[in-house]
């Protein structure tokens, strides 16, 4: 049949996949027609042989193979090839044009650089189908036609709130956009909507708890864990989310020791969200090692409290706020 080359942002080239898989009505093929392979588990001589073979009750024969182009990228953990295996490949382009008209062969990439060599040698050969990233500037307008295509619209001040918590982390954004649609139907979604629905901007209110603990603001930390509670949060869920985010500070500080790169800081903890990432680095900054250890030590206590019937919730709760910011005294 033919052959083509999807690549570009990992999300958006995963999508174009699927369409096109279901637009063919691929999906619908016997499993022992459909062929996947990743590189570098794939020589050429392979990929033939499964190409070649006639399909089994069908037309058609689908062959998906993942990274191969970006193993001849410099920036890739592959891209030092030797010129063994890069001449071992070098028969590719030549043979998709004897390749049989029963098989679909689809080459699934990353991002890709223009000099790419098998990126060349492919042009003209195969379809090329490249899918970039939105820029930070054309952002709104991407989930705004996301939005839109789901039926549904957006106010203004909920996509700066989306945008602000989530970022640029598209897979993210298209999970939280069909949560909001689905629950606003043909409505607006709104920026309550946007706070009852989003996971990180939930808790954003956490990281504003935690930021109260730190900074001994015991009034302000209290206010903000009674807010949490009134949305129907019990104690033990603050406690959690409190230790959770005591944990992500412990090893941002852990790896800031280690001088590693803020760059690399998410991809460490698998952090998606750049609101996270940049909020606890902040919170790193302004606590010490000894109040890590001070602050672990009151929220055990605040949960043996109350899984032992010694205080009721609301009481534990006010209780590790008031000790909780007594470091200064305590130390």
């Amino acid at each position: 049949m033919s052959s083509v080359l999807i690549y570009g942002d990992p999300f958006l080239a995963e999508e174009a996949l699927a369409k096109l898989v279901k637009k063919r009505g691929f999906e619908d093929l016997l499993e022992s027609n459909c062929h996947r392979f990743s590189y570098p588990n794939l020589t050429l001589e392979q990929l033939k042989l499964t190409c070649d073979a006639m399909p089994f009750l069908s037309p058609i024969r689908l062959v998906i193979v993942r990274d191969l182009l970006s193993s001849f990228d410099s920036r890739s953990k592959h891209g030092d090839l030797s010129n063994g295996t890069r001449s071992s490949w070098k028969g590719l382009s030549d043979y998709l044009s004897v390749m049989p008209e029963s098989t679909e062969l689809i080459f699934l990439d990353g991002s890709l650089r223009s000099g790419n060599w098998m990126l060349r040698e492919l042009r003209g050969k195969t379809k090329i189908e490249s899918f970039a990233a939105p820029s930070r500037g054309e952002l709104a307008l991407w989930i705004r036609q996301r939005v839109s295509d789901r039926g549904s619209k957006i106010s203004p001040s909920a996509l700066r709130l989306l945008i602000h918590h989530v970022g640029m982390n598209l897979r993210v954004l298209d999970t939280e956009i069909e949560k909001l649609t689905l629950y606003a139907g043909e409505d607006q979604i709104d920026e309550s909507s946007v706070a009852g629905l989003v996971s990180d901007v939930r808790e954003a209110s956490i990281f504003s708890a935690v930021d109260a603990v730190i900074e001994s603001k015991g009034d302000l930390a209290l206010r903000l864990i009674q807010k949490i509670r009134s949305g129907g949060a019990g104690a033990t869920y603050i406690l959690n989310m409190l230790g959770r985010q005591l944990r992500l500070v412990t090893l941002v500080k852990e790896l800031q020791e280690a001088q590693i790169p803020y760059s690399d800081i998410g991809g460490r903890l698998q952090i998606k969200s750049d609101f996270v990432v940049k909020k606890t680095v902040s919170q790193t900054k302004s606590v010490s090692w000894e109040r890590i250890a001070f602050l672990y030590g009151q929220i055990i206590t605040a949960d043996q409290r109350i899984k032992r019937g010694i205080l009721d919730e609301d009481l534990a709760l006010e209780l590790f706020v008031t000790e909780a910011v007594s470091f200064d005294q305590v130390f």
